[in-house]
């Protein structure tokens, strides 16, 4: 896998349909949001999964034996470090409505995107994470910048696993339908190891005091103190 070249492939996109409804409205919110990209979907072909469940559990056994081998200390996140994968690519899908919500610490409700992230190359991809992906929502300020309207923290306690992603396939999680009196255009970014890479651009609306930093409090949500917000 090492000397491997990635091939891309930019015809291949994913074919989920969702079967949630719309709720009917947007999340409204006073300043930068903490949010939950987890994986609720696999899918490749003309199939895709619910994620967790023993239909794919079954079928992708090396998600298992792997993820066992590194719970036993038998292998390590370093033991992937030198493989040459390729770089995922990142698609909201205004289209598909997901009602996610566990998204957000809060329970926060209200229509949330589609989102795939997709491995359209020759090689499988190989990556740890907790629970979620490292992704931030961003929108255009007045100004023309682009700006966070989302942040992380510091605060994960559990280790992370293992996830793959065969050649043309993909997961699918979902980002927040923002609404306010600020119309403006939205992206997401994503990090994958010491690189960003950011969605197709989507248009919507905002309040503009989304683009501060809320006041935290003096320890997060498992007590933890002098815990610090990232931006990436």
């Amino acid at each position: 896998m090492n000397n491997i070249t990635a091939v891309y492939d930019e015809s291949f996109f994913p074919n989920f349909k969702s079967n949630f409804k719309s709720l009917g409205n947007s999340t409204i919110v006073d300043s930068m949001q903490l949010p939950y990209y987890n994986i609720l979907f696999f899918g490749r072909g003309e199939e895709w999964f619910k994620f967790p469940s023993k239909e794919l559990m079954d079928d992708y056994k090396i998600w298992n034996r792997i993820n066992s081998d590194f719970v036993k200390g038998k292998i390590r996140f370093s033991d992937f470090e030198n493989f040459n994968f390729p770089m995922l690519k990142i698609w909201v899908d205004t289209t598909q409505i997901i009602n996610n919500e566990r998204m957000y610490t809060g329970q926060l409700k209200g229509d949330s995107y589609a989102v795939y992230i997709i491995n359209n190359s020759n090689l499988w991809h190989i990556a740890n994470t907790y629970t979620e992906f490292p992704i931030l929502m961003q929108a255009m300020n007045r100004h023309g910048e682009w700006c966070h309207i989302e942040y992380r923290i510091n605060s994960k306690i559990c280790g992370g696993l293992f996830y793959f992603l065969e050649p043309k396939s993909y997961f699918v999680t979902s980002a927040r339908k923002y609404g306010g009196d600020f119309k403006t255009k939205f992206r997401l970014k994503f990090k994958q190891k010491d690189k960003f890479i950011y969605s197709n651009e989507f248009s919507g609306s905002m309040n503009e005091s989304q683009f501060e930093i809320p006041h935290l409090p003096k320890t997060n949500d498992v007590g933890k103190k002098n815990y610090t917000i990232f931006l990436e």
